[in-house]
């Protein structure tokens, strides 16, 4: 998490929760507390914190209220994701080309062999697979999306790709980029 970011967030609070007080150097114990979350995640568990919690007081771990935000939001994600994959391998299939709007689904998917290794697996493999790909998406949350993401390629457009063929692939666009599913 950048400074700049831990900086908005703790003033937000500060600004939200006047009583509590905190001094400049609670900032310094949040970097090294708050080190592995990122910007986004962060400020998104700051505004939640904000806006639901009416009363905070001085000694609130107001970290691991924002650890819990986090957690559960990657979590919550990460879930969401499992689930558009599965859809889309299912409505798609391996001979079309997917084009996932969340970007995190297609660098998982990349990490664990590619489209059509996944829609060509055996749901005794599935049954594993699953379970790393919770684990390499919510990865793929935590250290940031690349602009340069590779495109998933379907068995379509690979085989036109061999050929030499320049024929424009069937490409599918999944999802809408926002949060359908929700843990309750």
């Amino acid at each position: 998490m950048t400074k700049e970011t831990l900086a908005k967030g703790f003033a937000l609070i500060c600004m939200t929760f006047p009583n509590l007080g905190m001094a400049e150097e609670t900032l310094d114990v949040w970097a090294k507390l708050l080190d592995d979350v990122a910007d986004r995640d962060f400020m998104g568990a700051v505004i939640s914190l904000c806006r639901s919690e009416k009363q905070l007081y001085p000694g609130t771990n107001i970290v691991a209220l924002i650890r819990e935000r986090v957690g559960g939001d990657v979590q919550a994600k990460s879930l969401e994701a499992l689930h558009e994959l599965e859809q889309a391998m299912h409505r798609v299939g391996a001979y079309k080309t997917p084009k996932f709007m969340d970007p995190a689904i297609t660098i998982a998917v990349h990490r664990l062999g590619g489209w059509e290794r996944l829609c060509h697996m055996e749901a005794d493999e599935w049954k594993f697979v699953k379970k790393d790909f919770e684990r390499v998406y919510r990865n793929a949350l935590e250290s940031g999306i690349a602009d340069d993401l590779p495109q998933l390629i379907g068995t379509h457009e690979r085989m036109n790709q061999i050929a030499g063929n320049n024929a424009e692939p069937e490409i599918v666009q999944i999802g809408t980029g926002r949060p359908r599913l929700r843990l309750v």
